[in-house]
């Protein structure tokens, strides 16, 4: 999070309806002080109110609209940089950029405190400027990973929550990650995330994260690749745990599956 830039940041209390929206190329985060809006992004919204906050990121269209009856507040910080490594760790992603369940006068105390870069007098102003913002989100993060409630059954939201998990596990099965990660991805409670994956595709979670695993350790060891390396670039944290489960799962070990196809 060293190469990044504070770009603007601003306040309003919007007007009933109000609505933004367009394309971005800089992140733009909004932490909502009062009342209710919707945020609109890659066809999916999100109801949102006081305390909660949402990310809008580079390239990504969308559109924000303030509640009819009780129209809401917000303040905005404008930044660019790398944050992909960072926002990717904590499953905050387009299809996923809503936080929830902070202290947003807290939050709003400390953004009181940051001075426009037009408004600079002083060299240290930017260096305490960076240190708000970092804080701002260092708070929000925090509380990343809490579950969201059970949703209200719907089969296109369920169908969403399900490709995501299998999204999920199709980009980092190559990592060690483990089932509750992927549920953390899509922030639904445990036992219901289980379920509905168990219903659309006939296997568990950590069945689905396995198969893709030894899918992947199959083709590697055709292609040549040694059994260790082949492990921990499928995700394998323990290399003699792999040995035995691919033995398991295959009848064969995994030397003697490379030398089936390195032979003439």
């Amino acid at each position: 999070m060293n190469d990044w830039r504070f770009l603007f940041s601003g306040s309003e209390t919007c007007p009933p309806g109000h609505e933004y929206g367009g394309i971005r190329d800089y992140y733009l985060l909004h932490v909502i002080t009062g009342g209710k809006g919707e945020y609109q992004c890659g066809g999916r919204r999100w109801s949102l109110a006081g305390d909660d906050a949402f990310l809008i990121f580079p390239g990504e269209k969308h559109l924000y609209r303030a509640d009819i009856k009780e129209p809401w507040s917000y303040f905005w910080i404008g930044f660019s940089g790398s944050f992909t490594e960072l926002f990717t760790s904590l499953r905050l992603l387009p299809e996923n950029p809503v936080l929830r369940g902070s202290d947003s006068s807290e939050l709003q105390m400390i953004f009181s405190g940051i001075t426009e870069p037009r408004m600079y007098r002083h060299p240290a102003e930017e260096l305490e400027n960076r240190g708000r913002v970092q804080l701002i989100l260092g708070k929000l993060l925090r509380n990343r990973r809490g579950p969201q409630a059970v949703p209200r059954r719907s089969d296109s939201r369920i169908s969403h929550h399900v490709h995501s998990m299998e999204a999920f596990i199709n980009e980092y099965f190559d990592t060690p990650v483990q089932v509750q990660d992927i549920i953390d991805f899509v922030q639904l409670e445990r036992s219901y995330a289980s379920r509905i994956f168990r219903e659309a595709t006939g296997r568990s979670i950590g069945v689905a994260l396995r198969d893709r695993r030894f899918r992947q350790a199959e083709l590697c060891l055709q292609d040549g690749w040694s059994v260790k390396e082949t492990a921990y670039s499928c995700g394998f944290r323990d290399y003699n745990n792999f040995l035995k489960a691919f033995r398991k799962r295959t009848g064969r070990t995994p030397t003697a599956w490379k030398l089936d196809f390195s032979s003439p």
